[in-house]
């Protein structure tokens, strides 16, 4: 990983939620916004402009999408390369 994309994986989990997301995409091999903000009692805008910073950190990666009750739902799966980074896992709580 180049020292630019270190510099925006550090920064990107600087956030507290941002690192519960990931985790939590890492515990369930993906991640929905909607779902995520449902159980976590937060708002579902909070909640995807996170996981949007995490995509556009390449942390998550836009996995698939589906209609659901006339709304469009965004699944996002960990990079596979950073769920690999034991200081990720460490930071997250994942910590092997």
């Amino acid at each position: 990983m180049k020292n630019s994309g270190c510099r925006a994986l550090i920064e990107a989990l600087l956030h507290p939620l941002r690192r519960k997301l990931l985790k939590r995409a890492i515990e369930r091999g993906e991640i929905a916004p909607a779902e995520a903000a449902r159980e976590m009692d937060q708002h579902l805008s909070n909640v995807s402009y996170h996981v949007t910073q995490l995509a556009e950190s390449g942390i998550v990666i836009l996995k698939d999408t589906a209609q659901v009750r006339g709304a469009v739902v965004h699944f996002y799966t960990p990079d596979p390369m950073v769920m690999e980074l034991p200081w990720v896992r460490e930071i997250i709580g994942l910590g092997d």
